[in-house]
């Protein structure tokens, strides 16, 4: 049997574990929503926009990708199989199925947002007094000192992009249904437990709390995606527009921002620990931009981190305990994930 063909019989089960983790914390968003008496929506506005978004990227550099792979191939001698070996389209369409689920899953979670302004009305509180009795000096340091907010900006703002291609090279990296599987419900886990923690303990960010020392962000797009959000937070939410526009939310803590490279940081280094030379910077430098910018404390990213780590002990709880739930029997993989080997009958 053939790679492919055995990788195409464990995603039923790979799948719906992805099903299983976001459905649950999606159904649980909606009851708290009702609890609430806030708006919910399974569909979101512009979901299908977002949706075609990250797989475009996705079978993009899917293309470039086997383009480059095909003419090495054809190039260097030796290397006629290399399209099978590391190719992206010789995976099949199997990682793309895995990959939508968990992207709608994230999006929905816009949902939360709206769910934070309902209780920021008389439940909840703004918290950034706290942080900032902890990192003024900090802040009043960067803000005087602030250099290359262009580069900051860049780096900030393209972090979607190049997430996408960060989950691409784990598709190429680790060519298992297993280890994908472990990435998307830990992704998934660090959205919906992350925005259910900003419930608890909003906190609106720095260049919100004293946007007069962030005068150098007038006209950039932090300074104006800030504006926009601004205006959100200042709005009755049942003036709010219900759309996937809401993803980014409304609280900085913890840093999803940060939470969500410093995990596929960790998944990639599964895969191959070479890619830590690059992906540890890549987190840290992201981090100094969050609050170079404003958008977040230093405290948050620190929250960002332990809550990718939190995600991926209880991703590995979930992989463990899964099979078991649908009677099915397991043998470990390279990458310590489990794979099918006998179906009960």
């Amino acid at each position: 049997m053939s790679v492919t063909r055995a990788h195409w019989r464990e995603v039923p089960v790979h799948f719906a574990l992805i099903l299983a983790t976001g459905g649950v914390s999606l159904v649980s968003t909606a009851l708290v929503a009702m609890a609430v008496g806030s708006r919910f929506s399974f569909w979101l506005d512009k979901t299908s926009v977002l949706l075609a978004f990250a797989l475009g990227h996705i079978l993009l550099w899917g293309l470039l990708w086997d383009g480059a792979t095909f003419v090495t191939s054809r190039l260097l001698p030796g290397r006629q199989g290399l399209w099978r070996q590391v190719g992206f389209f010789s995976l099949g369409l199997w990682p793309v199925l895995l990959m939508a689920p968990a992207v709608y899953f994230v999006i929905q979670t816009a949902n939360i947002t709206l769910i934070s302004l309902t209780l920021l009305e008389s439940v909840t509180a703004w918290r950034d007094a706290f942080f900032w009795a902890l990192e003024g000096g900090l802040f009043n340091w960067v803000t005087g000192h602030a250099f290359l907010v262009l580069a900051w900006e860049t780096l900030y703002h393209s972090a979607w992009t190049i997430e996408l291609g960060a989950v691409f090279l784990l598709f190429v990296i680790g060519r298992k249904p297993g280890l994908l599987t472990r990435f998307f419900v830990s992704f998934i886990l660090i959205f919906y437990l992350g925005r259910l923690i900003g419930l608890i303990t909003p906190v609106m960010g720095p260049a919100f709390y004293r946007p007069e020392l962030f005068g150098y962000l007038e006209g950039t797009p932090s300074g104006l995606a800030m504006e926009y959000i601004a205006r959100l937070i200042a709005m009755n939410p049942a003036d709010v527009t219900l759309n996937a526009a809401l993803l980014g939310g409304v609280s900085a803590m913890p840093s999803l921002h940060i939470a969500m490279v410093g995990l596929t940081a960790y998944w990639l280094g599964v895969g191959n620990r070479k890619t830590m030379f690059f992906t540890v910077p890549w987190v840290l430098t992201v981090w100094a931009s969050t609050v170079m910018l404003g958008w977040h404390y230093a405290l948050d990213g620190a929250g960002g981190l332990l809550l990718a780590a939190g995600a991926i002990a209880a991703t590995s709880w979930l992989v463990g305990l899964w099979p078991s739930v649908l009677g099915v029997k397991t043998s470990s993989s390279a990458a310590g994930a489990p794979r099918v080997s006998q179906v009960r009958s």
